[in-house]
């Protein structure tokens, strides 16, 4: 699979297209050079990874639990083979960012959520993070892990816990985007397993690019 990489050292950062998005989508519509400085400065080593939506979650031609079976062979391909090759730009172990624009922002948390021991950071931007709607009613273990609304609430390992608490999960979205409702949900399940979270409602936004513009700049000091 393709990616793009940005920078020459700094806190590796890996960024997720928004539905049917590419590896370029993000510097096409702006988030690459809305933190082109700190990129230049040595802030930030950012990889833009393709995105497999179309052959995933959005795939109507193949059964549901073959459309998350790909969906988690995707996710071993950015754990095994993504990661490693930012950690190696980089510095083994330094602090890792995932994040990401709306569904983008589905895979950024989701990951970051599945694997805190090593994720430092989650940036999701007017994200919606319940799969069934993509499922057809179809649910098994996999559907289930894969999607956060529903696996969030019932977690108890506490070593899984523990690193989630001190995970940075930041969750911001438009006044008027169409995605708000889903993230105001997301917040308040992970508060309800004391994950704490910020949660920012963006006065008057809307769900688009340069909202996301603005939000990434901001959070990404």
């Amino acid at each position: 699979m393709e990616l793009l990489l940005y920078g020459h050292g700094g806190d590796p950062v890996l960024l997720f297209p928004t539905s049917f998005g590419s590896f370029n989508q993000n510097e096409d519509f702006g988030l690459i050079g809305a933190i082109g400085d700190r990129i230049d400065w040595g802030r930030y080593t950012v990889a833009c990874v393709d995105g497999l939506d179309t052959s995933t979650w959005y795939n109507k031609r193949i059964h549901p639990a073959d459309r998350v079976r790909f969906a988690a062979a995707y996710e071993a391909y950015i754990i095994s083979e993504v990661v490693p090759l930012l950690w190696a730009r980089t510095g083994w172990g330094r602090p890792m960012t995932f994040g990401g624009c709306s569904f983008g922002a589905f895979h950024a948390l989701g990951m970051g959520l599945r694997h805190p021991h090593f994720v430092h950071k989650v940036l999701a931007m007017s994200g919606a993070y319940d799969t069934r709607s993509f499922l057809d009613g179809w649910s098994d273990d996999n559907t289930y892990f894969h999607s956060p609304k529903q696996w969030v609430p019932n977690l108890h390992d506490g070593q899984q816990l523990r690193q989630l608490y001190n995970m940075d999960i930041i969750l911001p979205a438009g006044e008027h985007d169409i995605c708000r409702r889903g993230t105001e949900e997301m917040s308040g399940i992970l508060w309800s397993k004391g994950i704490g979270n910020h949660l920012s409602i963006w006065d008057g936004a809307v769900h688009d690019w340069p909202v996301w513009c603005r939000m990434i700049r901001h959070y990404m000091q």
